[in-house]
């Protein structure tokens, strides 16, 4: 049996969290939209290790990183995926978890931070010596 056939997180809440997520559908022999750190061993839950605060807001910015790079995708290529849908709703999903914990704003605001890590990312570098630049190197 392939790894992929085996989901250890399900839409139905198998541990009992209260983790919703995504489906994969099954066609034959073929798994389709699984996603290894949603629906595999890596996705499954932890209720042994209580995060804090500082936590959360670091999970909020991955989470809102995944988002934005997402839509980012399908805006510029037009194409979505079946995975990427997958991830798209869990990470708005987790968003809204974490922010039903430690507040809404510090999620817009963890979001917000993401944006703008993902602009300065994406931009390139500035030099700051213009060909008029005094600057001669010594």
């Amino acid at each position: 049996m392939d790894e992929k056939d085996i989901i250890f997180n399900g839409p139905t809440d198998p541990h009992g969290y209260g983790q919703q997520v995504p489906p994969v559908t099954q066609v034959g022999g073929i798994t389709i939209g699984f996603v290894e750190e949603i629906h595999g061993e890596k996705g499954r839950p932890v209720p042994e290790y209580m995060p804090t605060k500082h936590e959360l807001a670091v999970l909020a910015r991955h989470w809102a990183t995944q988002v934005i790079e997402i839509e980012e995708w399908w805006d510029a290529y037009g194409q979505v995926g079946s995975d990427e849908i997958r991830r798209h709703w869990y990470a708005l999903d987790r968003l809204n978890k974490i922010a039903d914990l430690i507040g809404k704003d510090a999620v817009i605001a963890e979001y917000d931070a993401a944006k703008t890590e993902i602009i300065k990312r994406s931009s390139p570098p500035s030099d700051d010596r213009s060909p008029t630049s005094k600057d001669d190197g010594d």
